[in-house]
């Protein structure tokens, strides 16, 4: 009896420190990918902007 007592709080610890560690991983990740779409659209504004500098550059050339 104590053998199982013994066995299922060692699972059971076990069990709690895998899903800790999975929930680790979980919020890197999610935390990577939270970087990587802020950087997408920081490159997208930026693609903008430069398009517009060069829209205005070339009226401005043509007037």
């Amino acid at each position: 009896m104590k053998q199982a007592k013994a066995y299922e709080e060692h699972s059971s610890t076990f069990a709690h420190l895998q899903l800790q560690r999975a929930q680790k991983e979980r919020d890197m990740l999610k935390l990577k990918y939270e970087k990587a779409d802020t950087a997408r659209i920081l490159w997208k504004l930026a693609a903008v902007a430069m398009a517009a500098f060069i829209f205005v550059q070339t009226l401005g050339g043509n007037l």
